[in-house]
């Protein structure tokens, strides 16, 4: 495993090739542990990109990742240096960081092109950096697809400093019934399709299970929350589906505007979710709030 950098300094933080064990489970990349910079050529694209969707990302259209955007956003600390685990396309990595929060997105493929540089090709079971050299890391709907979710948790309090936060987000196994209505009676069966709340999924997680896991593996829990109640749920699926067609990077006036009065609705219908609902563990996902003692 070749890990390549080109990023002053990280160097220090960066384990050696042969400290980097390879997992049980492939990695469908074989690029993995490859830290890419700004001379990426595609990088000039990806940053164009990423100014017109700075905050006009159709995702903000889906009530849980909204919430899941506000959760991390109102819990990060307001500087440091952070690891966002399973970054996918970079848009967490990019809007949360700033220049005293410098934030770097892992995942073991790239669906575009890091921003400033800050992306490592690599596995969450085996994350190719030293002990202790974060002060946060959010890890965003991406257990649920790992066979051995476990040793991704001992990761993560590995590379976190002392005294470091760690958010995660796992969809709900006790979910509202309008969110995945199939699903939702299969489970009665004790089945289930690939599809909704099951699509790539290994499993769902129950919240007292999750808090047990992430204490075995030596995390503090300072807080859990239920995101994504019965009403925010039924435009989860929908309305993201419907514009989608209709969406483009290039910014006009007209898809401004309209971003614009959806998001806000957006906003309005997780704020009244909350109100209503806020106390119900019936959700979509599972937010937890993890600290390194």
């Amino acid at each position: 495993m070749n890990v390549v950098c080109f990023i002053r300094n990280w160097d220090k933080v960066l384990r050696k090739p042969e400290e980097v064990q390879n997992t049980q489970e492939k990695v469908d990349s074989d690029k993995e542990g490859c830290v890419y910079s700004l001379h990426t050529p595609q990088i000039k694209l990806f940053m164009k990109i990423m100014k017109n969707m700075k905050d006009f990302s159709l995702k903000r259209l889906a009530p849980s990742y909204e919430n899941r955007y506000q959760y991390v956003l109102e819990n990060l600390p307001k500087k440091g240096r952070g690891l966002d685990v399973g970054c996918k396309d970079f848009y967490f990595t990019h809007n949360l960081a700033n220049k005293k929060r410098k934030i770097f997105g892992l995942d073991v493929q790239f669906r575009s092109s890091p921003p400033l540089g800050r992306g490592v090709l690599g596995d969450c079971r085996n994350i190719p950096f030293k002990d202790n050299v974060f002060d946060f890391l959010f890890c965003l709907e991406v257990l649920e697809h790992l066979k051995s979710d476990k040793k991704c948790l001992k990761e993560m309090w590995r590379v976190l400093r002392k005294g470091g936060i760690a958010i995660v987000s796992v969809p709900n196994k006790n979910f509202p019934f309008i969110y995945d209505p199939l699903n939702y009676f299969l489970k009665f069966l004790k089945k289930k399709v690939d599809f909704g709340i099951w699509k790539d999924h290994e499993r769902l997680y129950d919240f007292s299970q999750l808090i047990k896991m992430c204490e075995k593996v030596g995390f503090w829990v300072e807080d859990v929350q239920f995101k994504t109640h019965y009403l925010a749920s039924l435009f989860e699926n929908y309305l993201p589906s419907l514009l989608k067609p209709h969406y483009q990077f290039k910014k006009t006036c007209i898809l401004e505007r309209l971003f614009k009065t959806l998001h806000g609705f957006i906003r309005f219908l997780v704020f009244c979710d909350g109100i209503l609902f806020g106390k119900s563990k019936t959700s979509v996902s599972i937010m937890i709030k993890l600290r390194k003692l």
